[in-house]
């Protein structure tokens, strides 16, 4: 089993890195090294920013579909229930007012969303930050192809316990492919709690916090740097 990561590989200057590149998956031996981008790879790890966008991340995915019904919307009530005057009781216009049981409910939660603006540049930002936390850490590696020789579950389920990892998020690129992923690494792993495929597209702060390991394959890998390129000012 290798051991580190990619991290333990990097060479620093000129504002890249070298990285140790694998076959794939399943066939998870050293075929040379690619160069890692400092720009993506070698940011300033910012706790502050990655809990910015995953409370962010978490409220965009709640449905909000919560509801009560006011006294206007609970059936029945619609006759004065006693005589304003002479019962010696408070007066009351309905029985489904909000201090009777069974009656509507004051200021109660509604259909609403969740969702709010964050800035690009935090979003962004924090995106390299876990990215350069991964590769620090040793949990970030990197794969020539995604391609599975046997799409079976139990491959790729093996692959990854032989390897010692407890969960992997794979990140990868094939435009051909169902969701942009290549098939039988999608079919292989479709089953797998502990293994999440995705496209580059699709990476994220929250998902990467979820799996301990990020294997990203290089056309992935050329796709991610090329798009924090088009970004001159990233602090």
């Amino acid at each position: 089993m290798a051991a580190g990561g990619v991290s333990t590989w990097f060479a620093r200057g000129c504002g890249t890195r070298e990285g140790l590149i694998y076959q794939a998956l399943d066939r998870f031996v050293p075929v040379g090294l690619v160069s890692l981008s400092e720009r993506v790879f070698h940011a300033p790890v910012r706790p502050d920013l990655v809990h910015q966008v995953v409370t962010w991340q978490l409220s965009r995915r709640r449905q909000g579909t919560h509801k009560v019904k006011n006294r206007v919307e609970v059936s029945g009530g619609g006759k004065k229930p006693w005589p304003q005057k002479g019962q010696g009781r408070a007066r009351a216009s309905s029985i489904r007012a909000p201090q009777f049981r069974g009656g509507g409910v004051v200021h109660g939660p509604t259909p609403r969303s969740y969702d709010y603006p964050l800035p690009n540049n935090v979003k962004r930002n924090a995106l390299r930050a876990m990215l350069s936390a991964k590769f620090s850490e040793g949990h970030l590696w990197l794969a020539q192809s995604g391609e599975i020789q046997l799409p079976k579950t139990k491959v790729v389920d093996r692959a990854v316990r032989g390897l010692g990892w407890r969960s992997v998020l794979i990140v990868d690129h094939e435009p051909s492919g169902p969701g942009r992923v290549t098939e039988t690494l999608a079919r292989a792993s479709f089953n797998l709690r502990h293994v999440l495929v995705m496209n580059v597209e699709g990476i994220n702060v929250y998902d990467m916090l979820r799996f301990e390991e990020l294997l990203i394959t290089q056309s992935a890998l050329e796709s991610l740097e090329s798009r924090f390129e088009r970004y001159t000012s990233l602090d």
